[in-house]
């Protein structure tokens, strides 16, 4: 692969409209795409919604109408561009206009018929939104009429009625979300099907086994398209779209290893799907394949009495690839494991650990890391000396972000810090700050994740050696520093951010 054989940074760039504002469908992608030597163009955070502050669509729309003439790739999500963000995309106000949006909608795509335009529809979760001050004091008899509402449509029995403890109002505005999700799903995938979109991808929220966007799911698998993907997940899906846009079509083999198979047909917590079928699903678009034998080897841990087995394969396996996608908890890393990621050796050894919110968001993250990483080993031959540096920089600010949000952050410090921020008066049960208190939690946050700054800038500064297939690359790692911020006003996730010098070695 040569990387000289692209032959405009038109066709390097990748336009996104991200899921909305957090790290992980802005930061964490934009990374990605920097290993393997990709720009991704996004809106300034201006433009973007902001925890409960929707985004202004009318000047996306603008944005979007200038940025898609500078790429050939374009990536848009609808919960953002047409509802203001995924949290307000939970609300069925937000979707008043969804008519008007997808005739603008109509009309981008035919203005712009030579771009592969790729959208993509998260549909809703079971729970209402705890910040929907209508529906949420319903929210346990809510979840569980969704519940049976699914499982009669799945059977073809009659629709259970409406609970008494349920206003008649509220019971419709919660199923007039799944409705308009509804129409809007098979509105775009209709679009697909008349070639007026490459593609159309549509991922799943914070499901179980049993709730309403399954009946959606079915009925759009009935009509499905080739350019047409149904898969469990949110938050992980840009980078495993970056993953698939930036490399060829050859397939990467991996090795999965399991520290409890006997559970590959378990519902995970938020999932809608058995971990079989989310692992598929993710590795399909990722484009990887299994092979036992493959010198690629990710570890899925998928089980908290299993933290020897993972901790023995991560020091005893030495191939070309080795990653752990940690999902034997929810929304943490497995703190058995932090001090073993966290070890020097282990960094450069490890090329990816990822342990945060559900098990589809860890396991999308590691395949797509994955994949990008076999990209780079065929282009890095090909690259300039600073090109070398961005991948190289990348992959160890990404690394560092894993460690500070997974295996620091949400492993060790998150508990004891939420309940004291709310036992303090700081924060609600939502994990949102009150008024005023945010530059306070700043600065809680900021002591507490002190110590283990000093343990990760020893383990980043220093001389490093990787493998990128066959190839051993050197280079030295100084001036490091990584800090953590509150990128909301919420305690639920950090922002992780480094700089550091990184010199090639010969």
């Amino acid at each position: 692969y040569n990387i000289y054989n692209q032959p405009s940074q038109e066709a390097r760039t990748i336009t996104l409209i991200p899921l909305d504002s957090r790290p992980c469908n802005t930061q964490y992608p934009q990374l990605l795409a920097e290993m393997v030597q990709y720009s991704l163009l996004t809106p300034e955070n201006s433009l973007l919604d902001n925890f409960l502050q929707p985004s202004n669509t009318a000047q996306l729309w603008t944005w979007l109408d200038d940025a898609v003439t500078q790429s050939e790739q374009v990536i848009i999500f609808t919960n953002q561009l047409f509802n203001g963000g995924l949290i307000n995309s939970r609300n069925s106000n937000s979707y008043e206009q969804i008519p008007e949006q997808l005739t603008q909608l109509e009309n981008f795509l035919q203005k712009y018929p030579d771009k592969s335009i790729t959208i993509v529809t998260i549909l809703p979760r079971l729970k209402p939104s705890q910040f929907d001050e209508t529906l949420w004091p319903y929210e346990v008899a809510l979840s569980a009429w969704g519940q049976t509402l699914d499982q009669a449509a799945a059977n073809n029995e009659p629709l259970p009625p409406i609970p008494a403890e349920i206003p008649h109002a509220i019971a419709e505005q919660y199923r007039n979300l799944y409705e308009c999700s509804r129409q809007l799903t098979l509105t775009l995938a209709d679009f697909a099907k008349q070639g007026l979109l490459d593609r159309y991808i549509i991922g799943q929220d914070d499901g179980e086994q049993w709730c309403p966007s399954n009946d959606i799911i079915r009925q759009l698998q009935q009509i499905a398209s080739d350019n047409v993907t149904i898969i469990h997940g949110a938050d992980e899906l840009t980078m495993l779209l970056i993953a698939n846009m930036t490399a060829d079509n050859q397939p990467t083999a991996v090795n999965l290893r399991y520290t409890a198979p006997e559970r590959l047909k378990d519902y995970y917590p938020y999932e809608a799907a058995d971990l079989e079928t989310i692992i598929n699903e993710k590795l399909s678009l990722a484009n990887l394949t299994l092979d036992s034998e493959a010198p690629y080897t990710i570890i899925i841990h998928n089980d908290s009495e299993q933290n020897a087995l993972a901790k023995r394969w991560l020091q005893n396996t030495d191939d070309y690839y080795l990653a752990l996608a940690d999902i034997a908890y929810t929304n943490k890393g497995d703190p058995a494991l932090s001090s073993e990621l966290m070890d020097k050796n282990s960094l450069d050894r490890i090329s990816c650990a990822a342990g945060w919110n559900t098990a589809g968001n860890s396991l999308g993250t590691i395949f797509a890391q994955c994949r990008i990483m076999d990209t780079l080993s065929h282009q890095y031959f090909y690259l300039n000396k600073q090109q070398k540096k961005t991948a190289l920089a990348a992959l160890y600010q990404f690394k560092f972000i894993r460690l500070a949000e997974d295996y620091i952050y949400q492993a060790i410090l998150s508990n004891p810090l939420r309940s004291d921020l709310e036992n303090w008066l700081l924060m609600d049960y939502t994990t949102a700050f009150l008024p005023n208190s945010q530059s306070e939690a700043q600065q809680i946050l900021i002591d507490r994740f002190s110590p283990y700054q000093t343990i990760l800038k020893e383990s980043f500064e220093g001389e490093h050696q990787i493998r990128l297939g066959h190839q051993t690359i050197n280079f030295t790692i100084s001036q490091f520093d990584g800090i953590v911020v509150f990128p909301w006003a919420r305690a639920f996730e950090i922002q992780a951010l480094c700089t550091f010098e990184l010199t090639l070695n010969h």
